[in-house]
């Protein structure tokens, strides 16, 4: 006998794509470096591989992933560049000085789902969020949800005197594992090296700069000897060359002379032989 109130609702949801095309995203770089809190772009190429146009074209990541396009089409043969941007925001200085591994997903209305592993490393720095923006009020929420007894979350005050009121932060203990320890020491002799480093290039550069000074002063040094060459070499040539002028005037001089006396002789000689 059949029951109608033992009947049962069955709800079948069917998600149908039409695949006439496929789409090759990839990574321009897949591999970032962007610090905590700070913003650093990258570029995804879209290759449309099908005979058809790739329609309603869209990009979905993980947490701190936006994309600058969304629901576009890329015609046949085409090829499609989408700009997204990575922004970090760590609230614990443990989770710094890390890898991350984000997922992006690129949906359309004719083709398979795509999935591409973008991979953040996030070097280790002090936590400070901007304290203007809506996430870094959403991230203290969920942080004074699990330790509302932490003084970041404490918004009255601690200490009270007459027509004077301070805050005062109760003190925070920080129980340190061997493993801090060794990562504490790890990352400052890792920055004794970065100093140690910038100190050598530093004074290599000091040396080539001395040895260049040194190379400009032996070159004006010369070019101040070849000057007191040149300068003698010509003071020479003006000596030599006086010394000729006075020459050739003492014999110019000295000729005349012997002209005027030889005609002095010849006049003297004439006038003795006329017998009138």
């Amino acid at each position: 006998v059949h029951n109608s109130d033992d009947d049962q609702d069955f709800n079948i949801s069917l998600k149908s794509i039409l695949v006439d095309t496929t789409i090759e995203p990839t990574l321009f770089d897949n591999n970032i470096t962007v610090d905590n809190n700070k913003d650093k772009e990258g570029v995804i190429i879209i290759k449309n591989q099908g005979n058809k146009t790739a329609k309603n074209i869209t990009l979905k990541g993980e947490k701190w992933l936006s994309f600058n396009k969304a629901n576009f089409e890329i015609k046949k043969g085409e090829t499609s560049y989408v700009t997204f941007q990575v922004h970090p925001l760590i609230e614990n200085l443990n989770l710094t000085d890390k890898d991350y591994n984000l997922n992006i997903k690129v949906q359309g209305d004719n083709f398979l789902e795509k999935q591409l592993t973008l991979n953040i490393y996030v070097p280790q720095s002090d936590v400070e969020l901007d304290t203007d923006t809506y996430e870094w009020w959403v991230a203290k929420g969920v942080f004074c949800d699990d330790y509302p007894t932490s003084f970041y979350c404490i918004t009255d005050p601690l200490v009270q005197y007459v027509n004077n009121t301070i805050y005062k932060s109760p003190p925070v203990p920080y129980n340190y594992t061997q493993e801090d320890i060794y990562n504490i020491h790890k990352n400052q002799n890792k920055q004794t090296s970065i100093i140690e480093r910038g100190f050598n290039s530093v004074q290599e550069n000091n040396n080539i700069i001395i040895e260049n000074q040194n190379q400009l002063i032996n070159l004006t040094q010369q070019v101040i000897i070849n000057q007191e060459e040149i300068k003698t070499k010509l003071d020479t040539v003006y000596t030599v060359f006086w010394i000729l002028i006075v020459l050739l005037g003492i014999l110019f001089f000295v000729g005349i002379l012997f002209l005027l006396l030889k005609l002095k002789i010849f006049a003297k000689g004439g006038s003795d032989d006329n017998p009138y």
